[in-house]
């Protein structure tokens, strides 16, 4: 067999495609990979494991089946998700994108953490490159820190006053901003006021199961403590803002 050599589009085709602005969002479901890990040994992690994969391979086949509605691109890397979208479409689309599945991933009992920017990129369903994904993946593994969806200031200032309500983001004592996906206002979250109430105790009772049983006192179990304490409190604030009073977990 001759060696393959594939059909390339023109350089002024190539460079058409790559510089293609959009916005894009690079998640990382924390705690996945331990399930995984876990999922070896212990049949209920490998049900949650399943459902979680499950639950992200419906949602990206919804997301291509409405791809000409201007639904996101959606790919799923192991622990991690990237989504986009063009530019030139409603920011509004991949916000509440990234909310919803931030939301979602809470029944599950994975907290989100990621980064959202703006750049070129090229995302299909078969590959995605560009310097838009690296800028995005930077923001989630080495900027936000926390259990939290953080915005690139630049894309904000431009964006922000013309695209996107200024109140789905809220600016954190450090100065980033973050989607403010759990809050009341959030576009995603529910109308009905016993399913939000749902969803924050969801929310309460995952890092709160998990600090009750602090036994490690290794570095990395110590940085995944403060993790889930800023969480615990980011629920906290959103429950005092919408007078709901959460309850304890039952031990």
């Amino acid at each position: 067999m001759g060696r393959f050599e594939p059909t390339l589009l023109s350089l002024s085709e190539r460079r058409h495609e790559y510089d293609r602005r959009r916005f894009v969002a690079y998640l990382d479901l924390l705690g996945f990979s331990d399930a995984v890990c876990l999922a070896e040994s212990s049949n209920d992690e490998l049900d949650r494991v399943n459902r979680t994969v499950e639950y992200l391979r419906q949602t990206q086949q919804q997301f291509c089946n409405t791809r000409g509605y201007g639904a996101p691109c959606f790919t799923v890397l192991s622990d991690s998700v990237l989504m986009s979208i063009d530019a030139a479409d409603d920011l509004l689309k991949l916000t509440n994108a990234v909310g919803g599945l931030a939301q979602d991933m809470v029944h599950f009992g994975f907290i989100v953490r990621g980064g959202i920017t703006s750049g070129a990129l090229v995302h299909d369903d078969r590959v995605c490159y560009g310097p838009a994904f690296i800028r995005a993946y930077e923001l989630e593994s080495k900027t936000a820190i926390w259990p939290r969806i953080v915005v690139d200031g630049n894309m904000l200032n431009h964006l922000v006053p013309n695209a996107i309500p200024e109140s789905l983001f809220h600016v954190d004592l450090d100065g980033m901003h973050k989607l403010d996906y759990l809050r009341k206002g959030f576009p995603c979250a529910s109308n009905l006021f016993r399913s939000y109430c749902h969803l924050l105790q969801c929310a309460y009772d995952l890092p709160l199961r998990h600090l009750r049983n602090k036994l490690s006192p290794d570095v990395r179990a110590e940085k995944i403590y403060q993790k889930l304490e800023w969480f615990l409190r980011y629920v906290q604030g959103c429950a005092k803002d919408a007078k709901i009073q959460l309850s304890e977990p039952v031990k």
